[in-house]
């Protein structure tokens, strides 16, 4: 299925992820700075197939993650993670030294 197994970076941050039969992805290993957001199967409302306690537009996207608040292009791409510190996800991010493993 070709999804991300593993991420990490050369300050000693890494991440492991495993999916459930939806597709849901959730950390199963953490290095580094505590991770954040999904953790463990079963975050995911059965009858929605959506992550409990968070927001969510009429689209479906999740409006919130980790203190920040998200938007979305009109074809439902992120574009932009604004909280304490602003980010901008897309082509036009800083360019950072990342290792991922990507399996089946």
């Amino acid at each position: 299925m070709n999804r991300l197994q593993h991420g990490e970076d050369l300050g000693g941050w890494s991440r492991d992820f495993n999916y459930d039969q939806y597709g849901n992805m959730w950390v199963t290993n953490a290095t580094g700075i505590a991770a954040a957001g999904a953790t463990a199967q079963g975050n995911y409302e059965t009858g929605s197939n959506r992550m409990y306690g968070f927001g969510y537009d009429l689209a479906g996207n999740q409006l919130t993650a980790n203190g920040d608040a998200l938007s979305y292009d009109a074809e439902n791409r992120q574009v932009t993670a604004t909280g304490s510190a602003s980010r901008r996800a897309g082509p036009a991010a800083p360019q950072c030294m990342y290792t991922m493993r990507w399996g089946s």
